[in-house]
């Protein structure tokens, strides 16, 4: 990720520094991955950290590609304290 998206996460969204440094952990194991709805070829990820009483949400864009380097971009993340989006992620994912 940029110095502009880790200034904004931690400083705008409270996302404490030691959580950001976990991120490759998290993503490991997540709780949910949705297609993102906004970008093609980027994912939602539904982390088990909770910051100030919400999931972390990360945007993945999987192996893009910067000058030479593959990576798996993160252009944001957040915490997500409305969860009834992520239960209208699960609807258009799970329709019943």
């Amino acid at each position: 990720t940029s110095a502009k998206v880790l200034q904004k996460v931690v400083f705008d969204h409270g996302v404490p520094l030691g959580v950001v440094k976990r991120i490759p952990e998290l993503l490991e194991t997540p709780v949910m991955v949705f297609r993102s709805a906004t970008v093609d070829g980027r994912y939602v990820v539904v982390t088990s950290e909770m910051v100030r009483c919400a999931p972390l949400i990360v945007a993945i864009s999987p192996e893009t590609t910067r000058g030479n380097v593959a990576l798996n971009f993160v252009p944001s993340l957040y915490p997500r304290d409305d969860l009834q989006a992520i239960q209208r992620w699960l609807n258009v994912t799970m329709p019943g």
